[in-house]
């Protein structure tokens, strides 16, 4: 009786890979296809905030996606500050990416400058780190722009002068 199951077992086995791999083919194609290119909105930079959030000419504050700059009063904060206030009246192009605002009713938007991303010179500066990139359209191109400032030593990167900075040492980090 055993011997009976058997063939019905790998049958079953055999038809269930071949759901799974069908199954598989278009779940890649959807999520190529859910990325959505949105278009670029022009704008006037009106007031640098701080290093990552400006104020623009025709509506609310906007958030600038992908990094996190020092807080006020933080080492290179004014840095982060200063490297946007040289847009200031320019105009500039944004865009969005998978969500249009954040909690605080701030656009999330890519900054652009004569074609350039600016998001990811302020990374490439040092100013800034990477944040919340999941998903988001320019994610790579980020990492590697804070990737070559953490190489370099650039900017909030800048290994410390401080008499203990070399004191302690991390071997291991558990979660």
């Amino acid at each position: 009786m055993k011997f009976d199951r058997l063939p019905v077992f790998f049958l079953i086995l055999f038809l269930l890979g071949i759901i799974a791999y069908f199954q598989h083919e278009p779940t890649a194609q959807a999520s190529q296809s859910t990325i959505q290119e949105y278009p670029k909105e022009t704008a006037i930079l009106l007031r640098v905030i701080d290093g990552d959030t400006i104020e623009i000419d025709d509506g609310p504050h906007v958030r600038l996606l992908g990094i996190n700059t020092p807080e006020k009063k933080m080492p290179f904060s004014n840095e982060s500050k200063k490297f946007l206030s040289q847009f200031i009246n320019q105009t500039i192009f944004l865009q969005r990416d998978k969500e249009d605002t954040d909690k605080y009713n701030r656009k999330l938007r890519y900054l652009f400058y004569n074609n350039s991303l600016v998001n990811k010179q302020i990374l490439e500066n040092g100013f800034a780190n990477t944040y919340y990139l999941a998903g988001l359209k320019y994610e790579k191109e980020l990492i590697t722009a804070e990737s070559q400032a953490k190489t370099n030593h650039l900017g909030i990167w800048t290994p410390s002068n401080e008499i203990c900075s070399k004191c302690i040492y991390l071997r291991e980090l558990n979660f």
